[in-house]
């Protein structure tokens, strides 16, 4: 049996990603599955739009999404609400996007 990279990142995506909310721009929004990384330490990240606090990051795979951005939003299951803040980055593998979010109030 063999697998593609793909596929592996496919399977850890289904297997520790949570249902989200995905929604771009003036596209209909989507459910997808996001793996979601709460903010290690209190504190600021410098990314390429500028200072940014309490990063939230959220893992998606490049196949799913295939091009995010600042401002798009994802909602999660709790209802809690997140806006992209910086320019989405890849990871080194080039198939996940990292997503830092800053909550979004109601």
């Amino acid at each position: 049996m063999t697998f593609s990279f793909q596929s592996v990142v496919d399977t850890l995506q289904d297997t520790f990603g949570e249902d989200v909310t995905y929604r771009s721009g003036h596209l209909p929004a989507t459910t997808i599955k996001a793996v979601y990384r709460q903010p290690v330490q209190e504190g600021f990240a410098i990314a390429s739009s500028g200072v940014i606090s309490n990063v939230t990051v959220f893992e998606v795979a490049v196949d799913v999404v295939a091009n995010p951005k600042i401002g798009d939003e994802i909602l999660r299951a709790d209802g809690s609400r997140f806006c992209v803040q910086s320019e989405p980055t890849r990871d080194e593998a080039g198939t996940i996007w990292l997503l830092d979010a800053a909550p979004r109030g109601a």
